[in-house]
């Protein structure tokens, strides 16, 4: 990612001349996006042992948290010091682009033992011979689904439920942050391997119906349920999910370079994304009316049901995941 910063720092003024460079932006950002997140997902994979696996997740998504609402004070802070906005922008690209250099030299501190061999994408891409892992994998296309109203829509819809306060919305979010924060840490504190599939199932449903509400009631009261619901399941629902993977995908770390599978898990997880924001479009495109964007979200949003209950059907294999995690 910082490739594409140091390219916005040293190219800013030709933006205004050619939308050419915002794509080459964006192309550059997404590729090391990804490659960003594969190591990232890695080295989590090493790092993470099954007694320290809960505690671990649940730090990360404190911290993530805490960045969310830090990181938009930072920036209305440092826009509010300088008169000329433009001149604000590019201090906020030179403070990201030194946390991206930070962050590259921590990932070399980081010691790890992978397995250094070639893999086959096309056979961990492969369900049909594991049924384990094909059982995963189709929870992480449903899981996808839904989470492509999360990643694309969930700010938009409740910035215009507010009525498109910047203040209120700001104040919000740090409310919801605070909401999350407080529901890992409580998840840190109560959740074990033998209650992790059992907390995704619940917290599954709980999220779907965040999303749901907001859609159709997108008011003041629409957004503060889909805040203070998503942040509340947000721990059982996102940190059980990766708790199931980091289980399947440590069952081969002894014998395949891990690499591999996270590949091909991101790969199945960009699938539900697509698959979710193209039936958003599809639906809101045939009927073209609020009424069909709020039915395009609550289905969507309905899939999170759609893999709890696929993880409930074979929840005696989805309980032996945590326990690999080691």
């Amino acid at each position: 990612p910082y490739f594409s910063l140091l390219f916005v720092l040293l190219m800013h003024q030709n933006f205004a001349d050619s939308i050419f460079y915002v794509y080459l932006t964006a192309m550059i950002g997404g590729a090391g996006e990804g490659f960003v997140w594969l190591s990232f997902n890695t080295l989590q994979q090493f790092i993470t042992s099954k007694e320290r696996m809960f505690g671990y997740l649940s730090a990360c998504g404190i911290f993530s948290s805490a960045a969310n609402v830090a990181a938009p004070l930072l920036a209305t802070l440092v826009l509010a010091l300088f008169g000329n906005r433009m001149q604000g922008y590019i201090i906020l690209f030179e403070i990201v682009l030194a946390v991206f250099i930070g962050l590259t030299w921590l990932a070399f501190q980081v010691e790890c033992r992978p397995v250094p061999q070639p893999f086959s994408l096309r056979e961990c891409m492969r369900l049909k011979n594991d049924a384990e892992w094909r059982q995963m994998m189709i929870s992480t296309v449903l899981f996808g689904v839904r989470d492509s109203v999360l990643i694309v829509l969930s700010g938009i819809m409740l910035y215009n439920a507010i009525g498109q306060s910047g203040s209120l919305y700001g104040l919000l979010l740090a409310l919801f942050a605070g909401i999350t924060i407080f529901s890992y840490y409580i998840y840190r504190r109560v959740t074990s391997n033998a209650k992790a599939v059992e907390n995704y199932i619940v917290s599954g449903f709980y999220a779907a119906t965040s999303t749901i509400v907001l859609a159709l009631c997108p008011n003041l009261l629409g957004g503060l349920y889909y805040g203070i619901v998503n942040g509340a399941a947000s721990a059982g629902y996102t940190n059980g999910y990766s708790v199931l993977v980091i289980g399947a995908m440590n069952r081969y770390r002894a014998t395949e370079n891990v690499a591999g599978r996270v590949i091909a898990k991101e790969i199945y997880l960009s699938i539900g994304r697509i698959l979710g924001m193209t039936v958003i479009l599809l639906i809101s495109s045939l009927w073209k009316s609020p009424a069909g964007f709020s039915f395009a979200v609550v289905f969507v949003s309905s899939f999170a049901v759609f893999n709890v209950l696929y993880v409930k059907k074979y929840q005696t294999t989805f309980e032996r995941l945590p326990e690999s995690a080691q």
